[in-house]
């Protein structure tokens, strides 16, 4: 990459959580970096960009740049793909929970699977793929790659090891979309070898996602997505966590 070049990062769900600090970050660690922060709620958007431009921080060759999108819309979709011209990086992180009570009942049980796959893997898959001819072809600073917000909770590894500390979670809903998300994250890879597709695990973080319940700090957390995102000629096929630790399928 030369010291011009421009690498062009889309991060989804970027307005608040992880997804935000780890722009922070970026603004902060990397150069030559332009960020897409994604947000459903324009007027939330536009609040993250201006504490991120007014970020004290921030390195003068990084810039930031806010685009609505909402993944569990087509058409939503379909916008972002007009405006974001130039693409070297997506960090797929928009998510929800789902609710960790899980329903009962055959139609609210259908009702809540729905709900939560569909912005974790119908939304996330569909933006993947509108977002492919970008990262497929034309010139790029980097290795195209595609990072995908996962969770230990979805890691089939970790679910069957008596030893891990989440072993006795007695919820399946929200795991399951990030095992899904997973075997995305592995056919992709294989299928797409010219792309850097890695799945990343932040952890149990502390934020509004799960009532701020978790044990490591937000920094901490979206450290894992910071160093996956910059460490440009790292590995594909691979689910990593902070420090680029690998974890289980």
């Amino acid at each position: 990459m030369s010291s011009t070049q421009k690498v062009h990062i889309l991060i989804t769900g970027a307005n608040q959580g992880l997804g935000f600090v780890s722009a922070q970050q970026l603004l902060r660690q990397g150069d030559n970096l332009h960020i897409y922060i994604a947000a459903r709620d324009p007027k939330k958007g536009q609040e993250a960009l201006q504490k991120l431009n007014e970020q004290s921080d921030k390195k003068a060759s990084n810039s930031v740049e806010l685009v609505e999108l909402d993944i569990t819309n087509d058409d939503s979709i379909d916008q972002i793909t007009k405006q974001v011209k130039q693409l070297d990086i997506l960090v797929n992180n928009a998510a929800i929970s789902g609710g960790m009570e899980e329903a009962k009942g055959a139609s609210a049980i259908r009702k809540q699977l729905q709900n939560v796959y569909n912005t974790n893997i119908f939304g996330t898959v569909a933006l993947t793929d509108a977002l492919l001819p970008l990262l497929t072809t034309g010139t790029h600073s980097v290795k195209p790659a595609i990072i995908n917000i996962s969770s230990d909770l979805g890691s089939f590894g970790n679910q069957n090891n008596p030893d891990w500390r989440h072993y006795k979670i007695p919820f399946a809903f929200y795991p399951s979309t990030k095992s899904a998300l997973n075997m995305f994250t592995t056919v992709y890879a294989k299928k797409l070898p010219d792309l850097r597709i890695i799945s990343v695990n932040p952890g149990y973080t502390a934020t509004n996602f799960n009532g701020n319940t978790g044990y490591k700090t937000p920094e901490e957390g979206a450290s894992a997505y910071t160093h996956a995102i910059l460490n440009f000629n790292g590995p594909s096929d691979t689910f990593v966590e902070q420090g680029g630790k690998t974890i289980p399928w």
